[in-house]
């Protein structure tokens, strides 16, 4: 009886639900609005709606802005950003963690468009009823205690991370569904990926190049199609997925102005998937990074941020981790106590003084270290055994994550 009883509520709640929307699609049309579109998601999956420009722009990433304000049935309220995704088509995109009747309205920074500008609609959201850990907890936060990182209903989130940097700008989508499947396998729990840095080449495997000219300013809607769907992969198989290297996604240090430009295009094409993001990618302390790091912060407020530092072998702490460590966007400290050319007895006491010290800064924040050794099979001065006992290492002094390297996609 219970089983049916349960059943029985869960479609009339439906059915309210349904009504109310159209109550709400009644309503708008009364008031002269656009008319609404509703669409169905479950709670923490990526959504996502299409809206088509009924103007052409020269680049439509830099000459026309689109923001959308997310409303849930308590009152909770979400804000970002849209993106054009080729020819005259804009998305959106969000994951809604509460069940219930979401409403969504946009706002471009040209109303005399009416294919973008106060576009409304409401989505009915059910709860999400698989087994996918990250859709059944919901996204990383920090814990009450700020040591630690957990998912949005608290459960503890163990970060254990493997480095696949260009892996899905360089794969094919078979050697990605292998790659995946053997971390899943292996019990990782965290990729961590590169943009399209120019030392692994131009183009990505299936030809396409990732920005439309010579500069950033314009993303390849195809090469960042096939790259998401790749991130997208990851989620649906249980990884949480680290980007680093937002703030120079082919070469170094662009313009602050570009590289901001970039990191919203590429927040907003993300917004709907279980990623945290780092400006920087074994870079020194720089302004840049501060930058791109306040462009994401104002992108999105239910994502992390983090920065990935170089490494200053020999030093008694990692300096440009402990610059970062204060800035307001920054949510958790990454580390990189690094390999230092293969001398062990350095890579050890960094990454126990290293992470111990970031631990003890105030106010606390959880420490996660992003690179120590890599595992090469023992073909330069890197093996298993090294990075496991870096792993270790790390775990007892004070970090709350580790990243066992390999150099899989060099």
């Amino acid at each position: 009886m219970q089983p049916a009883l349960e059943s029985r509520n869960r479609l009339a709640e439906r059915s309210l639900l349904v009504l109310l929307a159209a109550v709400l699609i009644l309503v708008s049309a009364i008031a002269g609005e656009p008319a609404a579109t509703c669409s169905q998601a479950q709670s923490w999956t990526r959504w996502e709606t299409a809206l088509h420009s009924s103007k052409a722009y020269r680049n439509p990433c830099r000459d026309v802005t689109l923001r959308v304000t997310c409303t849930g049935p308590a009152g909770q309220v979400q804000h970002a950003y849209g993106f054009w995704d080729g020819g005259d088509t804009f998305r959106i995109r969000c994951a809604f963690p509460t069940p219930g009747l979401w409403h969504w309205r946009t706002e471009c920074s040209d109303p005399a468009n009416t294919g973008l500008h106060a576009q409304t609609g409401t989505v009915n959201v059910t709860p999400y009823r698989g087994d996918n850990p990250l859709y059944r907890h919901g996204f990383l936060r920090l814990s009450d205690n700020r040591r630690y990182l957990c998912h949005a209903d608290g459960t503890p989130f163990l970060w254990m991370g493997d480095t696949a940097w260009v892996g899905p700008m360089k794969s094919t989508e078979a050697d990605w569904e292998t790659y995946l499947a053997d971390r899943v396998s292996k019990h990782f729990t965290v990729i961590q990926i590169g943009p399209a840095p120019w030392w692994a080449g131009k183009r990505d495997a299936t030809g396409n190049l990732p920005f439309l000219g010579e500069d950033i300013g314009q993303p390849n809607p195809a090469f960042w199609q096939t790259y998401e769907r790749k991130v997208q992969e990851a989620n649906e198989r249980g990884l949480f997925v680290l980007m680093v290297g937002v703030m120079e996604p082919t070469t170094r240090y662009p313009a602050a102005a570009d590289a901001c430009l970039f990191a919203r295009q590429i927040v907003a094409r993300l917004y709907g998937n279980f990623i945290a993001f780092s400006p920087s990618f074994d870079s020194g302390y720089r302004e840049l990074g501060n930058a791109v790091g306040e462009a994401i912060r104002d992108a999105t407020h239910v994502h992390l941020i983090t920065e990935h530092p170089g490494t200053t072998t020999g030093k008694p702490v990692n300096t440009i981790a402990e610059a970062y460590f204060d800035q307001s966007y920054l949510d958790f400290a990454g580390d990189q106590t690094g390999h230092n050319g293969g001398n062990r007895e350095l890579c050890a006491r960094q990454a126990n003084a290293w992470n111990l010290h970031l631990y003890r800064r105030e106010p606390p924040k959880p420490v996660i270290n992003l690179e120590a050794m890599y595992d090469t099979e023992g073909q330069t001065a890197f093996n298993a055994l090294g990075a496991r006992s870096l792993g270790w290492r790390s775990w007892l002094s004070g970090t709350k994550g580790y990243t066992y390297g390999t150099d899989l996609y060099q």
